[in-house]
């Protein structure tokens, strides 16, 4: 790799990143059936879209735990009544250091890549960004001893 690409893969697109295939569901769809279609392709959320296939939404483990296990809803219940409406999305052309900031700041672990809540590309996730970064990172930053006087102003962990 060149010093050029160690510099330049914080520009890359994100509609170049190996995407997740999404599991895109109509709003009427039950959350027992979205659910299991999570189950099915061991994927963290739906993508959750109109008659239009304009995304209205976003179903997501989240709001599984957050929204519908401890309620009185029903397992028949549509998606729409449970899902993170106005799904925010990212366009394709976003670069990398974009999407580790937009993860940052809104606090999620998956996202729809599209323009303008439509025509969708994929789904990244924290996780595929993180490995993407991890390969590109030069070792020897991977590779730096901890800083002794750093110390955390917070506690970490459980």
């Amino acid at each position: 790799m060149d010093t050029n690409s160690k510099v330049s893969f914080w520009s890359r697109p994100i509609g170049n990143l190996p995407l997740q295939q999404p599991l895109v569901v109509s709003e009427g769809t039950s959350v027992a059936a979205c659910i299991d279609g999570m189950q099915d392709q061991n994927i963290g959320c739906a993508v959750v879209v109109d008659e239009t296939e304009h995304i209205t939404g976003i179903f997501t483990e989240r709001d599984v735990m957050t929204k519908f296990i401890g309620t009185s809803l029903d397992s028949e219940t549509p998606v729409r009544e449970v899902m993170t409406p106005n799904a925010l999305c990212l366009d394709p052309d976003a670069s990398v250091s974009d999407a580790v900031d937009f993860f940052g700041r809104h606090q999620i672990r998956h996202v729809p890549v599209c323009r303008q809540k439509q025509d969708l590309s994929g789904l990244l996730s924290i996780r595929v960004l993180t490995n993407f970064i991890a390969e590109n990172l030069p070792k020897h930053i991977l590779n730096l001893p901890p800083q002794e006087d750093m110390v955390s102003q917070e506690a970490d962990g459980a």
